[in-house]
């Protein structure tokens, strides 16, 4: 919807705002796109590296598959959200004498994203609810010896 938006098709639009308009779904495509490749980037390596470290210590895979879960529903989480409120500016946009519009119903549009829940809000789990194995499962303990606390696993 948003991707094939044209300002200068909107009736009444100085051209100070059809330029403004145009630069802001300009600037917010870009962020999108940007966003979407620094995620793909980073991530791999991010995730390959948090792999090998949660090896070492000798953790559960599962460790690393949640925060990546966790960290791809929030870059999906951005880039819908980014969409969302394009799409909001374009209907507002389209109404008659858009700029006379009311801000209540344009607000509105921001209060509940759709697919989302509640504007600001989290994906559905967080890491700390996902049903993770606990150290306990492994015959893990932490033991406090001084001033440290250290990780024992115990092999029985």
């Amino acid at each position: 919807m948003a991707g094939n938006f044209d300002p200068a098709s909107i009736p009444g639009l100085s051209n100070e705002a059809r330029e403004a308009v145009s630069a802001f779904f300009k600037a917010m495509t870009a962020w999108q796109s940007e966003t979407a490749k620094l995620g793909e980037k980073n991530s791999k390596q991010v995730f390959d590296k948090m792999a090998t470290a949660a090896s070492a210590l000798g953790w559960p895979e599962q460790i690393v598959d949640a925060a990546r879960t966790q960290m791809q529903s929030i870059g999906e989480m951005q880039t819908k959200t980014m969409e969302h409120i394009k799409q909001a500016w374009e209907e507002q946009l389209k109404l008659p004498n858009a700029a006379m519009a009311s801000p209540d119903a344009f607000l509105s549009k921001f209060q509940a994203m759709p697919n989302l829940g509640a504007a600001g809000s989290f994906p559905t789990r967080t890491l700390s609810e996902q049903r993770l194995p606990r150290p306990w499962h492994f015959g893990w303990s932490l033991e406090s010896s001084g001033s440290s606390c250290g990780l024992k696993i115990s092999t029985a």
